[in-house]
């Protein structure tokens, strides 16, 4: 029983490593589209926001 709980935990560890990697990626994707859309929109706005 204690053995097939420690294997079933090496593999929930892994599973969740490959999760963070995977969201990790995803994250990075969106954050690279993300920050080119604030270029291009302050690029094309001809006035300066007062934010």
């Amino acid at each position: 029983m204690t053995i097939r709980q420690i294997e079933f935990k090496e593999e929930t560890i892994q599973t969740l490593r490959e999760v963070k990697k995977i969201m990790a990626r995803e994250w990075l994707k969106h954050r690279v589209e993300v920050d080119e859309i604030i270029r291009r929109v302050r690029s094309n706005s001809c006035y300066v926001s007062k934010i």
